[in-house]
């Protein structure tokens, strides 16, 4: 049985296609990502290591920016004052869109 996405068939993918695939347009969101988030650190950070990796150039400044428009996009209810908040702070809904600010597909 084929698995498509998009009008792409998936299981005769070559890797490298799969990995732009994975890492582009598809990807999960656990229930309850609790155990995706690192305890220590805060969603803030979290979130604009993810933007970093994508988008090394960008200031200090504009990555933090970014992350509080990822926070709006993914319906974060004040995203700036929650920056600095640790995951355990969030409800398991809160987490999830923290998430979703995460994904490679929201950050461009």
């Amino acid at each position: 049985m084929p698995i498509v996405f998009d009008d792409t068939e998936l299981l005769t993918l070559p890797e490298p296609d799969m990995r732009k695939m994975r890492c582009g347009r598809i990807a999960v969101i656990f229930q309850d990502p609790a155990n995706s988030l690192n305890p220590l650190h805060s969603v803030g950070r979290q979130v604009a290591e993810a933007v970093t990796l994508r988008r090394p150039l960008l200031s200090r400044k504009e990555t933090m920016e970014r992350v509080i428009e990822l926070f709006g996009v993914a319906g974060l209810p004040e995203a700036e004052s929650r920056l600095d908040a640790l995951p355990h702070t969030f409800s398991g809904g809160q987490r999830q869109r923290v998430m979703i600010a995460i994904l490679p597909v929201g950050i461009k």
